[in-house]
């Protein structure tokens, strides 16, 4: 994967919160604290100025509890 793919990848993960998701189901996006972290991680180490970045902030810190902490992603999946 180039440089360039990989920006672009990582940069369409980001949702209209702010945040960012690495898969969507079902036509579902729901950012992730983790994912977020990950994303902006990724990005730094690349030197690149994230998008949105109000946005990020905001999403951030509205998933933010009153101790300055963040639930944890819990993910499960169901099988019949």
């Amino acid at each position: 994967m180039s440089f360039r793919d990989t920006v672009k990848y990582v940069i369409s993960k980001q949702g209209i919160d702010g945040g960012y998701l690495s898969y969507q189901y079902m036509g579902l996006f729901e950012s992730s604290v983790e994912d977020t972290y990950y994303a902006l991680s990724v990005l730094k180490f690349l030197g690149v100025k994230p998008p949105n970045v109000f946005k990020t902030v905001r999403f951030l810190k509205e998933v933010q509890l009153a101790d300055g902490s963040y639930h944890s992603l819990r993910v499960a999946f169901f099988r019949h």
